[in-house]
């Protein structure tokens, strides 16, 4: 993929997709939000508002939740396994068909690059609703012989849950949004599907392309909205049968104890504080690379992203400057240099989160200010997490099963927080990190 092959044609189409205000999708039909009311959308490479989408509440919700309902109480409740499957695959044709559209679309809602947009978004998420259209005909129950006196027949029989509600963020929105539906819609549910509010425009052209595929009305029904109004409104409906979350610790936490209230069935997944440890006799170009793009790729808005680097005092000096050489060969660009792919051989875009490109020394102030000296002289604190810490801080997150291939032991040495030079030694005390 090159910059000439983003034609005239496909920007044609992504400036019509943004100029109308997007409704909400509800029992098959689109429609604007009850209230009447929308909310902007902003080029993050610029904060420029570029589209509107309608801001659906508690009164669109319940519609949605109904119309899920009914679908769910219908045919689709009771829909065969091949037909289910039959529309998975009709859905990933038509999101590889539409592929460019999708990544221009992603990438002008959410800053990713382009060639990311495409590879994840496009075609990351058919090959999703592939394998999952594979499982809808291989899932079934089992019978069981009991070991009690007189004839029985028992058996286990694997049936859908019901209605979900399902919440997408805004690092990678279209494919959040197709794995969460992908399995959904496998085993026969119905969902609500409410994206981030900062990027609802590729979760929107997705329904536009459920109904093309012909899937029942009510089946996937999106609402666009605020997460304080939609999406509390999504987690305390009580004809939800389970909620499915991807986003903050924080909001985890208060979506679990909502769902406590009626016992919903919910699924978090949820920031983390990914560790990266290198030894002394690790293969330092291959370990450098890897340690920079876990915390660079998609400017570490990666649930994933190795946003804490420990690093043997021995290769200390040349890890980091590895790391910083790496992050002064990243180019930035505005978004109309769409090609580009994060990388060093082809060096790429980094696109701040809404409204700001940060400089290159803020992305590496970001890894320094959590790279961590690791000293011989103890022992890495291995089991739970050693007394006067908290779970998740370094001591236990340092916890893995790398396994050196030489006897020196380690323990993490943590720099003062309100030191600003990287290595300094200290205390093993709790850190906080930095960020989600």
């Amino acid at each position: 993929m090159n910059a000439a092959s983003i034609s005239d044609d496909l920007y044609s189409k992504a400036e019509e997709f943004t100029r109308r205000p997007r409704e909400l999708l509800i029992g098959g039909r689109w429609q604007p939000a009850k209230s009447g009311a929308s909310f902007e959308v902003v080029d993050p490479s610029n904060g420029r508002i570029f589209a509107h989408a309608a801001a659906g509440d508690a009164a669109d919700i319940d519609a949605a939740v109904n119309a899920a309902r009914a679908a769910f109480d219908g045919p689709w409740g009771m829909s065969m396994p091949a037909f289910r499957a039959r529309l998975l695959l009709k859905l990933a044709d038509l999101i590889e068909a539409n592929g460019d559209e999708l990544a221009l679309l992603e990438t002008l809602d959410n800053g990713m690059p382009f060639r990311m947009a495409r590879m994840v978004a496009a075609f990351g998420a058919a090959e999703s609703l592939r394998y999952h259209a594979g499982w809808a005909t291989k899932i079934g129950g089992e019978t069981i012989n009991l070991s009690v006196p007189g004839e029985w027949h028992a058996y286990t029989l694997r049936e859908p849950v019901g209605v979900v509600g399902q919440i997408v963020p805004w690092n990678f929105p279209f494919a959040m949004a197709v794995a969460k539906i992908a399995a959904a819609l496998t085993v026969g549910c119905t969902v609500v599907l409410k994206p981030a509010e900062q990027t609802p425009l590729s979760t929107v052209r997705l329904g536009e392309l459920i109904l093309e595929a012909g899937f029942p009305p009510g089946v996937v029904n999106i609402v666009t909205g605020y997460g304080e109004t939609a999406g509390r409104a999504l987690v305390a409906h009580p004809d939800v049968n389970k909620i499915a979350f991807t986003g903050s610790t924080p909001v985890g936490k208060e979506i679990l104890r909502a769902c406590a209230a009626d016992l919903k069935r919910v699924t978090l997944e949820l920031g983390g504080k990914s560790p990266v440890i290198i030894f002394p006799d690790a293969d330092l170009g291959p370990a450098t690379e890897v340690a920079a793009r876990g915390i660079f790729m998609n400017t570490g808005q990666v649930c994933a992203a190795g946003s804490r680097l420990f690093v043997h005092e021995k290769v200390f000096d040349q890890v980091v400057e590895g790391v910083v050489a790496r992050a002064r060969a990243v180019r930035f660009t505005l978004l109309t240099n769409l090609a580009w792919a994060f990388g060093y051989n082809s060096v790429g875009i980094m696109i701040a989160s809404f409204g700001l490109l940060r400089p290159v020394v803020a992305a590496v102030a970001m890894v320094l200010s959590s790279v961590f000296v690791v000293a011989n002289s103890m022992r890495l604190r291995r089991g739970a997490a050693a007394q006067g810490s908290r779970a998740g801080d370094p001591p236990s997150a340092v916890r893995t099963n790398v396994r050196p291939s030489h006897p020196e032991t380690y323990q993490a040495v943590i720099p003062d927080s309100d030191r600003t030079k990287s290595g300094v030694t200290g205390t093993a005390e709790p850190y906080p990190g930095v960020g989600h």
